[in-house]
């Protein structure tokens, strides 16, 4: 499945999942006044922290830096 799956989107189910739900949170830094916080529960993040160490790892930056240089552009 995951094959097939991966020949249809050219990407694995894993990185597909990551990718929305990375823009989703992106949308939500660039689109409201939502804290971190509220952001990591909103996307059923177990912790802030787990949030804010994974938003990183995907985007070089901290949810909080992310969104000042949105706000910029």
């Amino acid at each position: 499945m995951s094959r097939l799956f991966k020949q249809c989107f050219g990407q694995s189910p894993r990185d597909y999942h990551n990718q929305a739900r990375l823009e989703a949170a992106r949308q939500l830094l660039e689109e409201t006044e939502l804290s971190s916080t509220a952001v990591a529960e909103r996307m059923k993040f177990g912790s802030v922290h787990h949030f804010c160490k994974w938003f990183k790892k995907h985007t070089g930056m901290q949810p909080g830096t992310y969104r000042k240089r949105s706000r910029f552009v």
